[in-house]
């Protein structure tokens, strides 16, 4: 679990909330009682000239200071952070500076401000990076940069794609600048893979989560003693595990990887030797041609790579023995031919090809 150390930023908006504030917040904006003095000096946030003598708190103080004046506030510190600016100080200063329902409104326009940011940049990268832009522009998920700290929902993880709620966390004081892109794109990936979302469906399914029980707790059932629409059941229930697990995983990072590779080549971005070494062949990597000869059948060494990393739990339903047989069976099979099941949908297709 994270431990972030602003409390205040701590939250999730869904679009809903997000409506919520920009309806409640029409008025002009209520400032705290600190000056804030200093905060012009974090993030090469600017004021303009002709308040240049005034304090930021009395700046936005102003009655005519409103929505738009938080939204511009919220793209001057999210492209500070993209340029390296210490967004940690930046996101201390502010959230000591504003009062509760102020800080949320600015997080709510920094998170969609991320999002319209990062589509921006996706667009510059080429081909490829454009057309994934597209698909993420027409999708209303939002970043959430922020959430409450008794949120497990990520564990301790920089970002995720939580697969229930299909929201997206990205920690903001957390992720280097240098690798939000690519982070942004992977957890995109999952947002648009549609055999993912079919296979969070199927796993949790309640009439099927319930007959999976049932068969579960029968005694002595194994494969001599089930019969066939059951043991076709309990193959696919876990099969659907491994479509919402590694499978998922691996597809995410193939789209990654060849996003990440096109904007090498046209050099969009800078290397990320993190990268290299897990997915491709560390300092020795040519990405010139890896990104010529890309296409879905690197998601196979890709699967490789994470499997080697991946250990599979046998608690709970997992540990009855037929479920238990049915997971090592699965396994064996993708082992030997990954791509038979990673089930690519057109759309991851037309971005990788």
């Amino acid at each position: 679990m994270f431990n972030f150390k602003f409390p205040l930023f701590h939250f999730l908006v869904t679009l809903k909330v997000f409506t919520l504030l920009s309806v409640t917040f029409d008025s002009a904006i209520s400032w705290s009682a600190n000056p804030c003095d200093d905060l012009k000096s974090y993030g090469k946030i600017t004021i303009p000239h002709d308040h240049q003598d005034s304090t930021i708190a009395e700046f936005l103080k102003k009655e005519e200071i409103r929505e738009n004046e938080s939204s511009l506030f919220a793209k001057k510190i999210f492209e500070s952070y993209l340029r390296g600016g210490p967004i940690s100080q930046i996101i201390e200063k502010v959230t000591n500076c504003l009062v509760v329902q102020d800080v949320e409104l600015l997080s709510a326009h920094l998170q969609s401000y991320a999002k319209k940011k990062s589509v921006e940049v996706l667009n510059s990268w080429g081909e490829q990076g454009s057309n994934f832009a597209k698909l993420v522009a027409k999708n209303k998920s939002v970043v959430s940069l922020f959430r409450h700290p008794k949120s497990s929902n990520f564990g301790a993880k920089r970002a995720g794609f939580h697969r229930g709620t299909r929201s997206v966390f990205m920690s903001l004081v957390e992720i280097d600048y240098r690798d939000w892109m690519t982070i942004f794109v992977h957890e995109y990936a999952h947002v648009l893979d549609e055999t993912l979302r079919q296979n969070v469906l199927f796993f949790g399914n309640i009439d099927r989560v319930l007959r999976i029980e049932k068969l579960a707790n029968t005694p002595n059932l194994n494969e001599q003693t089930i019969n066939q629409e059951d043991y076709d059941l309990i193959y696919q229930w876990c099969l659907s595990s491994f479509q919402r697990g590694i499978l998922a995983e691996t597809r995410a990072w193939a789209v990654t990887a060849a996003l990440y590779l096109e904007a090498r080549n046209n050099r969009k971005i800078d290397k990320l030797r993190w990268m290299n070494e897990t997915f491709f062949d560390g300092d020795r990597t040519n990405e010139k041609s890896l990104h010529q000869n890309f296409n879905i059948k690197y998601s196979e060494k890709i699967y490789d790579k994470l499997n080697s990393s991946f250990t599979t739990s046998y608690e709970g339903i997992f540990s009855v023995p037929i479920f238990k047989k049915v997971i090592e069976k699965i396994s064996h099979e993708i082992k030997a031919n990954p791509l038979n099941f990673l089930n690519f949908d057109q759309v991851l297709v037309s971005i990788i090809q």
